[in-house]
């Protein structure tokens, strides 16, 4: 008797142990910090150097590809390693990586005073292709741009 009640507190004790390492492994929370090479990509720096702008080539919403006519050709990003940032719209601000697929831009100059905050998800980031996607609304826009020399 002595040897079952033995093995039924080891078990119970076993499991609440187990239990308490998963509940304490689980939480932790890990810091990503973004690589470098991303960031003199995205600025389009280093051999890159004779690029000079990002210029919008595709837009899907949805997964859906959206038809090449309704494309603003001449849109385009330049992300500056100072950390500043300007598009085809003529917004202008400050950029940074979160982590390494999130791309933050704080736009500066909006017409109210205040700022606006977009967060990106980047998809693909290649010396010549960027492709980032962010939701508006419950919708997710997937937008790609070619590095332009």
């Amino acid at each position: 008797m002595c040897l079952i009640s033995f093995m039924v507190r080891f078990r119970q004790r076993f499991l609440l142990a187990m239990v308490l390492w998963v509940l304490v492994s689980c939480n932790k929370s890990y810091t990503i910090t973004p690589d470098p090479l991303a960031t003199n990509i995205i600025a389009l720096t280093g051999s890159e150097g004779a690029y000079s702008r990002w210029r919008l080539n595709k837009i899907a919403i949805d997964q859906v590809t959206q038809p090449a006519n309704t494309i603003n050709k001449d849109y385009y990003k330049l992300y500056q390693l100072n950390g500043s940032f300007e598009d085809g719209d003529g917004l202008r601000g400050k950029w940074s990586l979160v982590t390494k697929d999130s791309l933050r831009e704080v736009v500066t100059n909006t017409q109210s005073g205040s700022y606006a905050v977009q967060q990106y998800r980047i998809t693909k980031l290649t010396r010549t292709e960027l492709s980032l996607s962010y939701l508006v609304n419950t919708r997710e826009v997937s937008i790609s741009f070619t590095a332009e020399k």
